[in-house]
């Protein structure tokens, strides 16, 4: 039969090495996308995506910017990829976390996170406002409206108490880690301690289950029980020596493993970092592309309106600004540079442009500089709008209700926006009004029966026939006075 039991001064087979956990895992399969964080404005995360895609980081800057505007939640994610992606030395701020040491970076991610979440970025949170799309809108009345404030209050507390929860748990966290080598060290000594008197008592009673020679009869001298007791300590503390240096040899080349990752993503940095600086495009020629871009779209847009500029304008002004700003591009890339802040420049024209294509509807209007003079007519397609930059606006809605009949229950809604100029509203002949104003900076006055008074911001008037008929007004002004008045009409 084959004796098990290694020779004498054998050293032990080292014990296999611990599975790695599941958060060990989940870091090193996000270090395996090859999607690190370079050095940028705002923890280098959009630098970092540009670098994978090989593009300019200011393309992926302006693609952030366009979907934030369009209420896409840039921040929250923006957030979490700081937090959870490795930058270029490695280090990804969520491990450090987990391992009790915080880092400035994770706090700025979580004070963007914490941002995110409480609705101050991206237009509101999920769930509660109407930047993501629910604002308690199907459901009808008063009672929707509060069922949609409770869920904000809701989630209100439970973000801000899970940012305490956070801060609680990343003290005691740093806490436990400080004193991690003391109490390893405790029970290293009571283990030691234990050992060697588990190994005197088996000395008197039985052999050593760690002897790798057979224990002396009972009747040997005692100088071979001496002889054969120090022997189990020398063999013990060899192979103790052999495990440590074992685990010191696997943590060593895990470390040079980590180390020539970290120099092979800095040779690599460097290298396109000195590729981008090759291949940046003068500061000059971006700001006169920029410049000469602005100018077009100006002067084309005023050629084109005149003293009144409509939205019409106002697209072929952006539209020409494009085309310059392409130009500069491709000027950029025919001598091999990168196109530099005329990229940047060109998104922001093209969130220009589809603000100002966009139609407000029928039967409504947008209108950037001159005065607008509308009589719009119940329609029960759209809800109307009046949108007018600068200069004064009047909306004459005496004829608002021809062609409908009394008794059918009908709404309509008018919106009234100006910048900058008076506004004035000749109420319909029939039916009852109702009108919601924001002013910054002007009054708000009705005129009925040659008599002119103040009015409230929300307020209205019956119908002078009985009719069930409803109009409502919406007026926001920036600077001008707010005129309804009566007078040419039967109310």
């Amino acid at each position: 039969m084959t004796d098990p039991t290694p020779p004498a001064g054998a050293p032990a087979a080292p014990p296999p090495p611990p599975p790695a956990s599941g958060s060990s895992r989940f870091f090193s399969w996000l270090r395996s996308l090859n999607v690190t964080r370079e050095p940028g404005w705002l923890g280098g995360v959009a630098s970092g995506i540009a670098l994978r895609l090989r593009i300019d980081p200011l393309i992926v800057r302006g693609i952030l910017v366009v979907l934030a505007i369009f209420a896409f939640p840039v921040a929250l994610l923006y957030a979490l990829a700081w937090a959870i992606l490795p930058d270029h030395t490695s280090k990804i701020h969520a491990e450090e976390v987990s391992r009790g040491r915080v880092e400035a970076g994770f706090v700025g991610a979580a004070v963007l996170l914490a941002i995110a979440l409480l609705g101050l970025g991206d237009g509101g949170p999920w769930l509660w406002d109407g930047g993501y799309g629910w604002d308690g809108g199907w459901m009808l009345g008063s009672p929707g409206m509060a069922i949609a404030a409770l869920v904000g209050l809701v989630w209100t507390v439970a973000v801000i108490g899970g940012i305490v929860w956070l801060i609680v748990w990343l003290v005691r966290r740093s806490r436990s880690t400080a004193a991690t080598p003391a109490a390893g060290a405790a029970s290293a000594t009571f283990v030691a301690g234990a050992g060697t008197a588990s190994a005197a008592t088996a000395g008197a009673t039985s052999a050593d289950a760690t002897a790798t020679t057979p224990m002396p009869a009972a009747d040997a001298p005692d100088g071979d029980l001496d002889a054969w007791r120090a022997q189990q300590s020398a063999d013990r503390a060899q192979r103790d020596a052999f495990v440590s240096a074992d685990e010191a040899a696997r943590r060593q080349a895990e470390a040079d493993r980590l180390a020539a990752e970290r120099r092979a993503r800095a040779a690599e940095y460097e290298r396109q970092r000195q590729l981008r600086r090759r291949t940046r495009s003068h500061p000059l020629f971006t700001l006169a592309a920029i410049g000469l871009a602005l100018i077009a779209g100006a002067v084309t847009t005023l050629t084109s309106g005149g003293t009144e500029i409509e939205r019409g304008d106002v697209v072929l002004g952006f539209a020409v600004a494009i085309g310059a700003l392409g130009l500069a591009i491709i000027i950029n890339g025919v001598i091999g540079k990168r196109s530099g802040g005329s990229t940047g420049a060109a998104i922001i024209a093209l969130v220009g442009l589809a603000i100002a294509g966009t139609s407000p509807g029928p039967g409504s209007d947008l209108r950037f500089v001159g005065s607008g003079e509308y009589a719009p007519l119940y329609t029960e397609d759209d809800d109307q709008a009046f949108v007018v930059g600068a200069g004064s606006t009047t909306v004459d809605l005496s004829d608002y209700w021809d062609g409908t009949r009394s008794g059918a229950g009908l709404e309509g809604v008018v919106s009234i926006v100006a910048g900058a100029g008076d506004v004035t509203v000749v109420l319909p002949e029939s039916g009852a009004v109702e009108w919601a104003i924001v002013s910054g900076a002007g009054d708000a006055t009705l005129v009925a029966d040659g008599d002119a008074r103040s009015i409230p911001r929300e307020s209205g008037l019956d119908s002078p026939d009985g009719s069930d008929r409803l109009l409502t007004l919406e007026v926001v002004s920036g600077a001008g006075d707010i005129l309804f008045t009566t007078e040419g009409t039967n109310r």
